[in-house]
């Protein structure tokens, strides 16, 4: 379930990236509601593999981090607009852009550390 999430964190990110584009540059505002639905699902797998991580003890201060980081990005995503309006709302937007690329590298260690204790834990001998 780990690496599903981190999956879906990938291509969501990715995802989010584009469409943040697209809207930055102003031509495809009807692009928002979909980049808002996207932006939620990313979260939900960021909590996800949070949670994951920390019912296997793995790297369980990394995935507290990662599931308030995940709260944080939502919260900031869904209130961004209002945030100084005007000429330099850029930067407001800026800061949108880090938080959601600080949030897939942090998903990104976490995944990278369940990925490394499943192939270190042992395995079940064949019945």
């Amino acid at each position: 379930m780990g690496q599903t999430a981190a999956t879906v964190i990938r291509i969501t990110g990715i995802l989010q990236l584009l469409m943040g584009i697209f809207i930055w540059m102003g031509g495809f505002p009807m692009l928002v509601p979909i980049h808002m639905l996207i932006g939620i699902v990313f979260v939900i797998a960021m909590w996800v593999l949070g949670f994951r991580a920390m019912s296997a003890r793995v790297a369980s201060g990394l995935a507290g981090v990662l599931i308030a980081w995940a709260a944080i990005v939502v919260a900031f995503g869904m209130t961004q607009a209002q945030l100084w309006p005007g000429p330099n709302h850029g930067f407001i937007q800026g800061i949108h852009v880090l938080m959601g690329l600080m949030a897939m590298g942090l998903s990104d260690m976490v995944a990278k550390k369940m990925r490394v204790a499943n192939e270190a834990a042992p395995q079940a001998p064949p019945a």
